[in-house]
């Protein structure tokens, strides 16, 4: 994916236009939506499914005797975090990548030997202070994505005001209310549901967590009416913006071939 977006942007971006500085946001705040609601899924589904789906798989292709369980769960924790975080920062430094210029990157090089020195302190930290194991070290790629994502976000802010004083519009990538109060239902129920034992069982796991990450996927599209949350009244969560992103991949008019 991010050598796809290299390659659209840079081609969007050549000469740029007032409809390829559209596009080209249209673009970029359409797949960081996405990997936002994609990060979301991940953290309401897959931390209950560790223990009664994952750990039987990795034990199996691994060995109990070569990684203690509580070991490899604090690194799989950890990385439910590391992966969609990496996903954002891909999108982002593909945009830089597509349009920097000689001193941009150069500045941007120098900024990278400042997050490597943020990585190092923050997992002699996690490692000497805080005596964690393994995660330490994905936690502190966390973070060092974390502050490249930053750099990122001020230098694509900066870039687009310069060309015609255009607003990102990063509000855009943010999920709306009704699909962040969705998702909070969504994770206290399958929680409650494995502190009862719901969830004990590869089967009744998958088939639990199966059927809220359908809820969630349809919840976000389909106009829900709350009635005791009054603050939209008819939430159409991400409707509008699934519509645009199959519009990006069917565009009206393609015919489809089988």
């Amino acid at each position: 994916m991010e050598e796809t977006l290299r390659t659209l942007l840079s081609h969007l971006l050549s000469h740029p236009t007032p409809s390829s500085l559209t596009q080209s946001l249209l673009l970029l705040t359409s797949l960081l939506k996405l990997h936002t609601l994609l990060a979301l899924t991940i953290q309401i589904l897959i931390p209950p499914l560790i223990p009664p789906v994952l750990f039987p798989i990795l034990t199996h292709l691994i060995g109990a005797d070569k990684f203690p369980s509580q070991a490899l769960h604090a690194i799989l924790y950890a990385y439910i975090y590391y992966i969609p975080i990496m996903a954002v920062n891909g999108v982002t430094e593909s945009f830089i990548s597509s349009v920097a210029s000689p001193a941009d990157i150069s500045r941007q090089s120098r900024a990278m030997v400042l997050f490597s020195g943020v990585f190092l302190a923050v997992a002699w930290g996690l490692l000497r202070l805080a005596g964690m194991g393994g995660e330490a070290l994905v936690w502190a790629n966390c973070v060092n994505l974390g502050v490249r994502i930053v750099w990122s976000v001020r230098f694509i802010t900066a870039w687009y005001k310069v060309r015609g004083g255009r607003d990102v519009g990063w509000d855009r990538v943010v999920p709306r209310v009704g699909t962040m109060l969705l998702a909070g239902m969504l994770a206290l129920g399958i929680r409650g549901v494995g502190m009862r034992g719901g969830l004990d069982g590869f089967g009744r796991a998958v088939g639990v967590v199966g059927s809220a990450g359908v809820v969630f996927v349809v919840g976000m599209y389909i106009p829900l009416v709350f009635s005791c949350v009054l603050i939209y009244g008819r939430a159409y969560f991400e409707r509008e913006f699934l519509g645009i992103a199959y519009g990006m991949v069917y565009p009206k008019g393609d015919k489809k071939t089988s």
